[in-house]
């Protein structure tokens, strides 16, 4: 009823007011979204996301090395990239299982 008369107020036609409607609606929320992106990149940190895509045997061999060191594929396909870009060493299998029994 109340889209009929503001159409009709406007000498246009339902559908059109409609459609117009939509389309100032998807501009806010795109508007509000790129806003929400950018705060978000900056608020990141630890929480940000990376997705990669494997072959399956990559991901075969990801799987055997990651439970060979006792840990989800994740955990250590995230400690991998870290480990490179700030050169850290990885702790030797000794230092780390005197590690994990003193935790």
């Amino acid at each position: 009823m109340r889209l009929r008369a503001l159409a009709a107020r406007e000498s246009l036609s339902e559908s059109w007011f409609l459609k117009h409607l939509v389309e100032l609606v998807l501009q806010a929320a795109d508007a509000a979204g790129a806003a929400s992106t950018s705060r978000a990149d900056r608020q990141a940190g630890r929480t940000s996301r990376l997705m990669i895509r494997l072959r399956a045997d990559d991901q075969l061999l990801l799987r055997e090395r990651a439970a060979a060191r006792g840990m989800a594929p994740v955990t250590y396909v995230s400690v991998l990239p870290r480990a490179h870009l700030r050169a850290l060493a990885p702790l030797p299998k000794e230092e780390l299982l005197a590690l994990k029994r003193t935790v």
